[in-house]
């Protein structure tokens, strides 16, 4: 992992150094534009092996002692493990393997320096290159608080000697700025909470976009070398779209000959093939479950992933509140009051309900320009009919029935970006403390208005 601290907290970034080689990191540091950049890799095997259980990251391990004794057995390696040996992308012993080539250059130099070239990356050889920085990650957040007192001391002598006008105005009008939140349990989070640290990202190998990209097809995803770069997470989202792709092959041949039928029969017929065509779509829609979830079965047995991998649940950066004692556990903790996030909520639910109100005004309109809403219905909008037919808009043949559609289509798409937009907007407000909060509130109002903006006409 690479950290960037200011260069105006450098006491704290020695500090937070001393504490990451007590802890048996590798650490190598260099200033660039008043930022420091800590790149460090861990070296203690042993702890590395206690996270890799902790976190579940299961292998199979053959002793190459033992090797020979079992020459007899069959031993057959699935072909996607092979072909990820072949790309040797466990934790490679190369530094300019890891690191990004701006920061490589910074410290090849000092390395240099130190007679120290090529300097190995610890890793085992077991892990791949996205389980060895979650095991960094994982050993990086565990590193506790040593001195509270000395930590709390260096941040507020930090914060006073680099206040600038703007800071003692807000102190003077006792502007609130986002809370600091004090993790006893974890320097890294608290540095992270006190906007110490003003990043942080993972140090991948610099050469995986070439090879990615030689093997990306349409139908066919590395996704196993995705794995080992990134995670199971997003190798398992790859998996699933080339599985998806493959399927829709054949339903998109049929929609296609379907739709060149349309300018070849009637309209009566079209629409009784199209009724099956709807049949065997819902048909195949069941085989294509059955078989994800067999594919998804094969996968967690490779991966050796079958179980539930252990995590917990990220505070958002952005969670405003007060730092009060909780009487539970007796740590400090962050509070925010329930009766505004329901002040916060009720404004969501008026902005929901607006971006709903406008699409379903938008559909009826629309079918009333179709002249599909009969004369005596509620929803009859008689002076947009009649214009419709004045015009004869839907009786200039399939191309212009295709174009209205397709200028009516784009609309509604710019009103779901726009409701997508106020969408974040009071999400953020609503101030939710976990990222899992934060996205399931997102999700359930994108849902909502989606139903009405593009499935108006299946309820109609």
């Amino acid at each position: 992992y690479c950290i960037i601290i200011p260069e105006i907290y450098s006491k704290i970034s020695d500090y937070f150094e001393s504490i990451l080689k007590e802890n048996s990191f590798d650490i190598q540091s260099f200033v660039n534009k008043n930022k420091r950049y800590i790149c460090l890799s861990q070296k203690d095997e042993q702890k590395m092996l206690k996270v890799a259980e902790l976190l579940r990251i299961k292998k199979i391990y053959i002793n190459k002692n033992n090797h020979k004794e079992k020459e007899t057995e069959d031993i057959e390696l699935p072909k996607e493990i092979v072909e990820i040996e072949k790309e040797c992308l466990f934790i490679s012993s190369e530094k300019d393997n890891f690191v990004p080539q701006e920061v490589f250059n910074e410290l090849y130099s000092i390395d240099k320096k130190n007679k120290e070239n090529n300097k190995k990356r610890y890793g085992l050889g077991l892990f791949t290159e996205s389980e060895m920085l979650l095991i960094e990650k994982t050993i990086l957040e565990r590193i506790p608080v040593p001195d509270i007192d000395k930590i709390l001391e260096l941040i507020n002598e930090t914060k006073q000697k680099n206040s600038n006008l703007l800071n003692i105005i807000k102190a003077e009008l006792k502007i609130k700025e986002k809370s600091p939140f004090l993790n006893e349990d974890s320097l890294f989070e608290t540095l992270l909470n006190h906007y110490i640290i003003s990043d942080y990202f993972p140090l991948h190998i610099s050469d995986f976009s070439a090879k990615i990209n030689k093997k990306m097809l349409l139908i066919k995803i590395p996704y196993n070398l995705i794995r080992g770069y990134f995670n199971d997470e997003i190798a398992l989202y790859f998996a699933w779209l080339c599985h998806y792709t493959k399927y829709i092959i054949f339903p998109s041949m049929v929609s296609i000959f379907i739709f060149i039928l349309k300018f070849i029969i009637s309209k009566e017929q079209i629409e009784n093939i199209r009724m099956f065509h709807a049949i065997g779509i819902a048909i195949w829609v069941q085989f294509f479950i059955i078989s994800w979830n067999k594919k998804l079965s094969e996968l967690k047995i490779q991966w050796n992933n079958d179980e539930n991998i252990f995590q917990k649940e990220v505070q958002r950066r952005d969670f405003l509140g007060e730092l009060k004692i909780n009487p539970v556990t007796g740590k400090y903790h962050l509070y925010y009051p329930t009766y505004k996030r329901i002040i916060s909520y009720f404004f969501s639910a008026l902005a929901v309900l607006l971006f709903f109100g406008i699409s379903i005004m938008f559909n009826i309109f629309y079918y009333n320009l179709r002249k599909v809403i009969p004369d005596d219905n509620i929803l009859c909008m008689t002076k947009v009919k009649n214009f419709s037919a004045e015009y004869k808009l839907f009786e200039r043949g399939e191309i212009a029935n295709w174009l209205i559609g397709y200028i009516k289509d784009t609309l509604l798409g710019y009103l779901g970006d726009i409701f997508n937009i106020i969408n974040k907007k009071i999400t953020f407000l609503e101030n939710h403390k976990t990222e899992d909060h934060y996205n399931n509130s997102f999700i359930i109002k994108k849902f909502i208005f989606n139903t009405a903006n593009s499935f108006a006409s299946i309820f109609y």
